[in-house]
């Protein structure tokens, strides 16, 4: 908590202490990296001490990209804002600044982190020599950049960043404290905790690379109900309950596949589960259906708790939503469900 805005500090103080530097900040999409741009404007037009480096023209002053006052006619801002995936041909840094450039949605999977690290390979090309790179951000994955093992199941003989001098700041320390009280109480942990589940709150407060897939469900916590949902509604409000509890939220996560029969059982199971959860944060997984059992058989209904949850036993049937287009027949399939709940 609170890196970019330290990173922006950063930035702001080496630019007073040089003012012909040429700053690239790179973040895993643009609007991340003029977030930090942004800042660092910020601070240069509020501090004392970085006051008189404002421009006083306004194009040079822009939400992506700035020059301050320097001595030097570059042609390159003194800090600029680019997405990972922007084209950085031509561009030429003093330091780059790695600003969250890992998210779920750069690496979650090994398509995703192999484009990402080329990319950042690139840097290479941009940096003058004896450059500075810094990066900022915390593992989202088991195959992190941020590692300091490599991982030999990717080609990896050396960790990403060898070589980088590390600074890993955990929520909790040694003795189990916090490392910042003052906003990060007691309660306020449990409550991350229990919201985030152990794999995330390892990997994203405590900054230890996970494989997230462990993650996905602990039968050990899985503790069986009867009951089906009892939906209600009285003086102009809706009410849903299971067993006597009152229910809060309502999901249906679909995986899509085709020809799972057709492969020989070999291929995808197209897989829909409707996920409801109460008040105390308990979850309800209440069915689980396989679709692609083949044209004109219903989805085989089941499944079992998360967290304190359960299942019933039927699901529609394909009699029910008979359809010859394969696409077509499941789609069908997934509206009688959610219709159903």
């Amino acid at each position: 908590s609170g890196k970019s805005t330290l990173v922006g500090l950063f930035a702001a103080w080496l630019l007073r202490g040089t003012p012909d530097l040429r700053l690239l900040v790179l973040a895993a999409d643009l609007a991340l990296a003029r977030k930090m741009v942004r800042n660092t404007k910020r601070i240069i037009e509020r501090h004392p001490f970085t006051r008189g480096l404002k421009p006083a023209r306004a194009d040079q002053w822009a939400a992506e990209q700035f020059t301050i006052i320097r001595p030097s006619e570059l042609r390159d801002p003194s800090m600029l804002a680019r997405g990972i995936t922007a084209n950085l041909t031509g561009s030429r840094a003093d330091a780059v600044i790695c600003d969250d450039v890992e998210v779920p949605n750069t690496c979650d999977t090994a398509l995703k982190r192999a484009d990402l690290r080329a990319r950042l390979a690139e840097i290479e090309y941009v940096l003058s020599p004896g450059g500075l790179q810094l990066y900022v951000g915390t593992p989202h994955s088991w195959y992190t950049l941020y590692a300091d093992q490599p991982r030999p199941e990717i080609g990896e003989t050396v960790p990403f960043l060898d070589g980088f001098r590390r600074l890993v700041l955990p929520l909790l320390g040694p003795d189990g404290q916090s490392t910042w009280p003052e906003r990060f109480g007691r309660r306020s942990i449990a409550q991350i905790r229990r919201h985030t589940g152990p794999n995330k709150f390892a990997s994203q407060m405590m900054l230890q690379p996970v494989a997230f897939a462990d993650s996905r469900l602990d039968p050990d916590r899985l503790r069986p109900y009867d009951g089906e949902l009892d939906y209600r509604e009285a003086g102009g409000r809706a009410w849903l309950s299971l067993n006597g509890t009152a229910l809060v939220s309502a999901s249906c996560w679909w995986d899509p596949a085709f020809g799972a029969e057709a492969a020989g059982g070999r291929g995808d199971g197209s897989v829909i589960a409707a996920l409801f959860a109460d008040a105390a944060g308990h979850c309800y997984l209440h069915r689980i259906a396989w679709l692609n059992r083949g044209p004109g058989s219903g989805p085989a209904a089941g499944g079992g708790p998360a967290a304190g949850g359960g299942a019933s036993e039927t699901g529609p049937t394909g009699d029910d939503v008979a359809e010859a287009d394969e696409a077509g027949r499941q789609c069908r399939l997934v509206a009688a469900l959610v219709r159903e709940l």
